[in-house]
């Protein structure tokens, strides 16, 4: 892979006198090789661009189990003062928690902000959701009947 034969660019992304983008594939085939090397630019990109007065960035990562980010809970936690918007996708808490352990996954989906969910399918994912994360809402209500004769 090319990337790595030269300083071509600069992993500060958000630098305000060069702002760029990175884009980083991953490939099913070659995952073990490829994943190390995508998580070593990752780590290092985050270190580059989490910090005071930069201009705003969003890393984006679907398939969060397939690369692995070291102390990703501090990124979530710390980029929202650094103008970083962090996205993590993933289908299910168990595939989470197989990369990154009980604890990892834990710090995780607890240093998120904001949650969006699709068609889960985890018993154990959807527990949460119902539990953790949406909740139970009871609502009162009142209606009120009008006919001819009277009002109920």
């Amino acid at each position: 892979y090319w990337v790595f034969t030269g300083d071509d660019f600069d992993l500060k992304i958000s630098d305000k006198a060069h702002p760029s983008y990175l884009v980083i594939a991953n490939d099913p085939e070659k995952e073990q090789v490829i994943g190390s090397l995508n998580a070593l630019v990752l780590n290092r990109l985050i270190t580059r661009v989490n910090s005071k007065g930069n201009i705003p960035v969003s890393i984006i990562v679907d398939e969060l189990p397939t690369l692995y980010f070291h102390k990703i809970d501090r990124l979530i936690g710390t980029a929202r003062s650094n103008k970083v918007a962090v996205t993590l996708g993933f289908q299910e808490l168990p595939q989470l928690e197989a990369d990154y352990g009980k604890v990892g996954m834990q710090k995780i989906i607890t240093t998120c902000g904001n949650i969006f969910m699709g068609a889960a399918r985890n018993k154990e994912t959807l527990e949460w959701a119902q539990n953790d994360v949406f909740g139970k809402a009871k609502q009162t209500s009142r209606s009120i009947s009008i006919n001819d004769n009277k009002v109920s």
